[in-house]
């Protein structure tokens, strides 16, 4: 529904996120695409005048760019409603101009729907083994059209942070889990798929790949929340049609924590 609303609007390529999740990324991807999520979480600065405006738009121009001799100008525009913020960066040529009426329909659907449901705790998403099995199973599944078809399972081991909990605010706490999550999220093609599992353990997916070209994907990762460098360990694991819907695959990996 959200991807139809999108396609009348003028954008050639946008990214639509709801606090931390992202729900669509729309069209062709001119700017990279982990340039685009980098402005997703830069666009978090301005929340409050998202607040102040009350669910009226207003657009920001962020850049011009230029591709293959065509000229384009980067917008985003952010709405604040119980407590929930829509962000969204997009892309339009650069001899348009966006206009309010032609956002109002996604607009619209934004604050009646995804603004209405009640705030998440980002660490209450998959915070239960089961639940977690049951997402990854069905969504991975989906990506399969033969059962020749392999994938590449990444699994991210986080290093145990308890002593800062203790000693930090809920919000610091979940400042480091958004930089996890943001950080392998730069790394993630589309269609991947990402998971949390607990406070240690973030699961990714990728379809027809093998770990080879998984592993060069992730071989600069870092993550660091002003002076705290968070240290992991990555493991890659073979999919194929059948290991990944049986439970004792995946309580090898998460056992790995």
């Amino acid at each position: 529904m959200l991807k139809r609303y999108a396609s009348e609007t003028p954008c050639i390529q946008a990214v639509f996120v709801v606090n931390d999740d992202i729900l669509l990324e729309y069209g062709k991807e001119i700017q990279s695409r982990s340039l685009f999520l980098q402005m997703v979480e830069d666009l978090k600065k301005f929340d409050l005048l998202a607040t102040l405006l009350a669910g009226k738009i207003r657009f920001s121009k962020v850049k011009t760019i230029e591709k293959e001799n065509q000229k384009y100008d980067i917008y985003t525009y952010s709405i604040e409603k119980n407590k929930n913020i829509f962000r969204t960066i997009f892309l339009i040529p650069t001899d348009k101009t966006p206009l309010e009426n032609e956002f109002k329909p996604l607009n619209d659907l934004v604050q009646n729907y995804y603004l209405n449901i009640p705030q998440r705790k980002e660490y209450q998403v998959i915070n239960v083994y089961s639940d977690f099995l049951e997402k990854a199973i069905k969504e991975i599944d989906l990506h399969f059209t033969s059962k020749e078809e392999i994938g590449v399972v990444s699994h991210f081991q986080i290093q145990d942070l308890r002593n800062y909990y203790k000693n930090m605010s809920q919000q610091y706490t979940e400042e480091i889990h958004t930089q996890i999550k943001t950080g392998i999220l730069r790394h993630l093609k589309k269609g991947d798929l990402l998971f949390r599992v607990n406070q240690r353990s973030y699961i990714t997916y990728s379809h027809n790949c093998d770990e080879d070209k998984v592993k060069s994907r992730f071989s600069d990762i870092f993550f660091q929340l002003n002076t705290l460098i968070i240290r992991y360990k990555l493991s890659f694991h073979r999919v194929d049609y059948n290991n990944f819907k049986k439970q004792e695959f995946w309580d090898t990996i998460v056992s790995e924590a």
